[in-house]
Formats: C-alpha cells, sequence, structure tokens
C-alpha cells in the first residue's frame, strides 16, 4: 500500500497510529470554545483535529424539529477561516469533513491537507466525486455501509484519479456496543481495496481504540469534548459519546509507543532481563547438610533464588551424582563438588 503524507505526518502500514480528535460540533457554535479545545486536542498529543464543515440548509430539511438547535452548530466560513489561521498559527494541523460541495470548495481555499467525508456520505456520490477531484488523501467513514456501498465510494473516488484515500471503519450507533464493533472488519477492508484503514470510534472509553490500534489501525477518531458533563447543557453535540483530554494524552501515548512494543517479532532477551537472569531465577541447593560420598536424590537438593553455581535447568544432570566433599545446608551446589 502506497504511504500517504498528510502535511508533516505519514499513514504507513507498521507506523504510528494517527490519533484524531474530533472537535465536531463539541464547540457549541462558539468561537473562543472551539480555540480553547483546538489548543487543548494540540496539547494532549493529538495529530490531527478535526471540524465539521456544513451549511445547514444544504445538510436537513428545515422542518426537522431539531433544525434550529443544530443550525446553531454551525460554523460560518468566516468563523471556520478564523480557526484555521489559528490553527497553523499555532502549529495544528486541522482538517474537516465537507458536507457539501461548496464547503469542500472553501477548506480546499483555506490549504486544508486532507479531508473526511462522513458516514453519512459514504453514498454521496456527487460530494465523492467532487472531493476526489481535489486530489487530496480522503479519510472515507464506513459507518452504515456494507461492502457494496464502500466499493461504490472507492471506486468514485478513484475514477478521480485519486488513490490517496484512508477507509475508517466505524460502527454509526452512539454508542457503539462492544459487540458491534467488528474490530476485524479493518482487515477485512484494508485487503479487499488495497487501502490503510483506520477506525472512526463512537464507542465509550478507549478499550476499542487500543484494541484496534494493536490490530493495525493507521488511524484512531475519536470525538473530543472538555467534559462530558457538557452533555447536559448541549445535548445534540457529541459530548457524551467524546473523550476528555486526559484520556485523549492515555490514547496517543498508548499510539505513540506501541511500535516499540510490537518489537520485530524475534523472540530474544533485552538488555535488563540478561542482567536480570541469574538473580530471578533459581540455582540449585543443599537442601540439607549433605555428607561426601552420598548419591544427590530429589529430597537432597532445592531449587532457590539467586543463581550461585548450577542452574535449575540442569537439575537432571545433578541429581544421580556423587558429591565429592561434603556441603552445609542452603550452600549452592557448585560443579567441582560433584563427581
Amino acid at each position: 500500500m502506497e504511504q500517504i503524507t498528510i502535511g508533516q505526518l505519514t499513514i504507513a502500514s507498521g507506523a504510528t497510529s494517527l490519533v484524531i480528535a474530533e472537535v465536531g460540533i463539541n464547540h457549541n457554535g462558539d468561537m473562543a470554545t472551539a480555540k480553547k479545545m483546538i489548543v487543548s486536542a494540540a496539547e494532549n498529543g493529538a495529530d490531527l483535529i478535526k471540524l465539521q464543515s456544513f451549511q445547514p440548509e444544504k445538510f436537513l430539511a428545515s422542518s426537522l424539529p431539531y433544525y434550529p438547535q443544530i443550525e446553531k452548530l454551525a460554523l460560518g466560513f468566516d468563523m471556520q477561516r478564523e480557526l484555521f489561521r489559528f490553527a497553523q498559527s499555532i502549529g495544528v494541523n486541522l482538517f474537516s469533513a465537507a458536507f457539501d460541495t461548496e464547503s469542500a470548495d472553501f477548506l480546499d481555499s483555506l490549504g486544508m491537507h486532507a479531508f473526511k467525508i462522513a458516514s453519512m456520505d459514504c453514498n454521496n456520490v456527487q460530494l465523492l466525486r467532487h472531493t476526489a477531484k481535489k486530489q487530496k488523501p480522503i479519510f472515507l467513514a464506513t459507518g452504515m455501509a456494507d461492502m457494496e456501498e464502500v466499493e461504490l465510494a472507492v471506486r468514485t473516488i478513484r475514477k478521480e484519479g485519486n488513490n490517496r484515500i484512508v477507509l475508517m471503519h466505524c460502527v454509526s450507533d452512539y454508542p457503539a456496543a462492544p459487540a458491534g464493533m467488528n474490530l476485524k472488519a479493518i482487515a477485512t477492508l484494508s485487503e479487499k481495496f488495497g487501502l490503510h484503514c483506520g477506525l472512526s470510534d463512537h464507542s465509550f472509553g478507549l478499550h476499542a481504540a487500543f484494541a484496534a490500534a494493536s490490530m493495525g489501525a493507521v488511524a484512531i477518531e475519536k470525538h473530543f469534548t472538555p467534559s462530558r458533563e457538557m452533555a447536559k447543557e448541549f445535548p445534540f453535540s457529541d459530548h457524551a459519546i467524546s473523550i476528555e483530554p486526559a484520556e485523549l494524552k492515555e490514547l496517543s501515548a498508548f499510539c505513540k509507543s506501541l511500535p516499540a512494543m510490537s518489537g520485530d517479532g524475534i523472540k530474544r532477551l533485552s538488555e535488563n532481563e540478561r542482567e536480570n537472569r541469574d538473580k530471578f531465577r533459581r540455582g540449585i541447593y543443599a537442601a540439607r547438610d549433605l555428607e561426601k560420598g552420598i548419591v544427590l536424590s530429589e529430597g537432597d537438593c532445592i531449587a532457590l533464588r539467586p543463581v550461585h553455581g548450577i542452574s535449575v535447568a540442569r537439575w537432571d544432570e545433578v541429581i544421580g551424582k556423587k558429591v565429592k566433599k561434603s556441603m552445609g545446608k542452603w550452600e549452592p551446589v557448585e560443579l567441582s563438588a560433584l563427581e
């Protein structure tokens, strides 16, 4: 699979799983809150920080009872422009999910390094085609999509000459139950399409994220919030299923340490293990006072820590040997003392 570059970040097999903090609509339509969240996400280890770019009138039917609440959460183009300039000024890699073609054009004009296509638009061929033409990497969420729909989405993007696609396995339940996560689908999607695959995670906590990263997910996306308590005040946002700053920091630390923890698969001792081996393993000691000339039986010896003299691994070589000189109880058995 080809390596994908997003700004200074790299997506590749065996590389560190990128951590995506989705601010999404958890800013509650407030610019100051959005800026604080961007700073907090960056300080707590997010590699990428994501917004949602939508125009309510091009997204929802105005007759929906919750339309007024969603309308309040939308960031206008001027507000988004300010957020992108702010992010750039502090060295943060900000990107967004475009929910309509005009928003995609606007985001492209800001020099955004990558796009996100939300699960709801996995079958939106018009938006897929339009975004693909930008020739930038696309994180393609696959929630609510069967394999045929994923295939349609991938084919639509590739038809525009864009193969820089990162599939994002997603279960569009809020929250997604552990039994429904189906994390093995990450490998299935990757093998089927020859593309990198990550996880867009709507489950509670970090367990699914840890597991997915360990299974080779190239990116882990989680909704982010200053506090889940904000769900009480803003029920139409995603605070309830989001992770808080300390959890984001923990997820980032895990993903960054995972390649080192995974190693190369060759079973070998670490330097510390070599130094500790004789301290923690057992040697053969006299279980009682032993007279010269006796033949050692199982009851004459005991395996104790640390190794002094003969390792317990040579137990069968010691039992049945004749003692050449007397030994006191608890004395290490030396080869020189045996015939």
